[in-house]
């Protein structure tokens, strides 16, 4: 079903971003099929993702990851402290930091719009910014639009 639906969602106009990595001009990777026939999209293109988890022999070193192996919210601008001990956060695999899209829209997949949190901090600011809320008005704007230039 993906190429079918990917197909159909293309021709009705819709356009997937760009990958997030400065310096790459991959369009992201689809995770998934709604069951409205949009995509769930990850942030990066499948090449640099494969090269931040090693799984690609071929590194392309002008591309500059945005992702960072620390969280943002250190310095507690999210209006709380992350939980995580500073000094820890080389210690922690990869897997803990999540990359947010500050203003909720996933279409908008550029490095000013992202910031590394760990997974609390991701999850408690989307908790209290209601991220999960369909009701919010850039979860409104992110469902109407999906990926059209408006």
């Amino acid at each position: 079903m993906s190429l079918e639906a990917k197909s159909k969602w293309l021709k009705a106009g819709n356009v997937l971003p760009d990958c997030v990595n400065i310096n790459c001009n991959n369009t992201v990777r689809i995770r998934h099929w709604t069951s409205t026939g949009h995509p769930s999209i990850k942030s990066e293109c499948s090449s640099c993702e494969n090269e931040r988890r090693g799984k690609n022999k071929k590194v392309r070193g002008y591309v500059q990851k945005v992702k960072k192996n620390y969280c943002e919210n250190y310095d507690g601008h999210l209006g709380f402290s992350c939980a995580i001990n500073a000094d820890e956060y080389e210690n922690l695999p990869s897997n803990c930091y999540e990359l947010d899209h500050i203003d909720g829209n996933h279409f908008n997949n550029v490095s000013e719009n992202t910031q590394t949190l760990c997974s609390i901090c991701h999850s408690r600011e989307g908790l209290e910014e209601g991220d999960f809320n369909g009701n919010k008005d850039s979860s409104q704007k992110h469902s109407l639009s999906y990926g059209r230039l408006i």
